[in-house]
């Protein structure tokens, strides 16, 4: 007599899992979506764009999310704007002075708002290129790309005013 085969159990798939990390519509707040780490629902909320006037893409860009990166690259920008802003105002109106010796103070503002227009701009620089890395699962490649952007031109014009201020201060000081 022949001993009976083991029946084979039929393969079944493994139950899904839960979703992968991204943006979901948010069933509490609709028509927002909320991020989805993997695991848990996350804090982090954002408008749904409109898919008729602007594509996932444009969401992912300009919605970075958790991406902190990318937020703080934006951050950095906008205070690089406002030191150059100062300079340029600074620069722009600077008196001459009264009398026989005009005034040092407008260039020193000015160099000093470049200086440290030029490290918020390597700051800028870094936190977007910090963010690129982080776009694919979290968003936020628009606010990185303009971070990189503004920073290098930031350290430009930063670099530019530090040594016009410079040599106005030269000139004015009758060093020069």
């Amino acid at each position: 007599m022949s001993e009976p085969k083991p029946q084979a159990s039929p393969v079944r798939p493994a139950p899904p899992g839960p979703p992968p990390r991204g943006w979901y519509l948010d069933p509490k707040l609709a028509p927002r979506e909320r991020w989805w780490t993997g695991t848990e629902w996350s804090d982090f909320t954002h408008r749904k764009a409109s898919r008729v006037l602007f594509g996932p893409d444009y969401q992912r860009a300009f919605w970075p999310g958790p991406n902190r990166s990318a937020t703080r690259s934006w951050i950095f920008t906008l205070v690089t704007i406002g030191f150059y802003a100062v300079a340029f105002i600074t620069g722009a109106f600077a008196n001459p002075g009264t009398g026989s010796q005009p005034s040092v103070w407008p260039w020193v503002i000015v160099c000093v708002a470049g200086a440290l227009g030029v490290a918020t701009g390597s700051s800028s620089i870094v936190s977007g290129v910090r963010a690129t890395r982080l776009t694919a699962t979290s968003g936020g490649t628009g606010l990185a790309v303009v971070g990189i952007f503004v920073g290098f031109m930031g350290g430009m014009f930063g670099l530019f005013f530090v040594a016009f201020g410079v040599v106005a201060i030269l000139g004015t000081t009758g060093r020069l």
